[in-house]
């Protein structure tokens, strides 16, 4: 699967599957659930985010940028962590299963932005497309592109991802600060 590869339908329904079924089994019995990669092109590896959300609020979201393991891997092992790992959230509990909707993301690889003032990221950035990495002083953090709806305006967006990252707002304004875009494919049980 290259950057602009897509997973199909029929492969998002699999995965999403593998995401839904993962949780249960790991409320049920503490343990990982034994996959298929299913299709040739789910063993590829690539970052993956798992998502959940419940009434329309964030419940737990958990991923890795960096593609270290199979996407159907790594979906599995991102919907234990958004489920029970997330430490903004209490573990999901069985009785509110029901209602969390499960959102994946498929990242491509992340590249430098690479501009000669930090002022020209503003010029670079592609509001609802780019997902953003800030690394400065050790430390780094990420908002998929999907926090675009939720955070439209760029400066905002930059400065609450700088807090997100425990520095001060308007760090990526820093020459030594890094700024790496990727894109994402993103589909929800709520798209299917």
């Amino acid at each position: 699967m290259n950057e602009e590869a897509q997973v199909s339908l029929e492969q998002q329904r699999y995965l999403l599957k593998i995401a839904r079924d993962t949780i249960k089994k790991y409320l049920m019995d503490g343990i990982k659930l034994d996959v298929e990669p299913g299709f040739e092109q789910l063993k590829e590896k690539k970052g993956t985010f798992v998502t959940l959300e419940k009434q329309g609020r964030l419940r737990g979201c958990m991923g890795n940028i960096a593609p270290g393991k199979a996407i159907y891997l790594s979906v599995r092992d991102n919907a234990i962590n958004a489920a029970f790992h997330d430490p903004r959230f209490r573990p999901v509990q069985n009785n509110e299963l029901d209602d969390v909707v499960i959102e994946l993301s498929i990242l491509s690889v992340p590249s430098l932005i690479d501009v000669g003032n930090p002022a020209y990221y503003l010029d670079e950035i592609v509001v609802g497309k780019d997902g953003i990495i800030i690394k400065k002083e050790g430390r780094s953090a990420t908002y998929l592109p999907q926090v675009w709806e939720k955070i439209p305006d760029k400066v905002y967006f930059l400065d609450s991802l700088c807090e997100k990252a425990y520095l001060s707002r308007g760090c990526w304004r820093s020459p030594d600060a890094q700024i790496y875009r990727y894109r994402v494919q993103h589909f929800s049980e709520t798209d299917i």
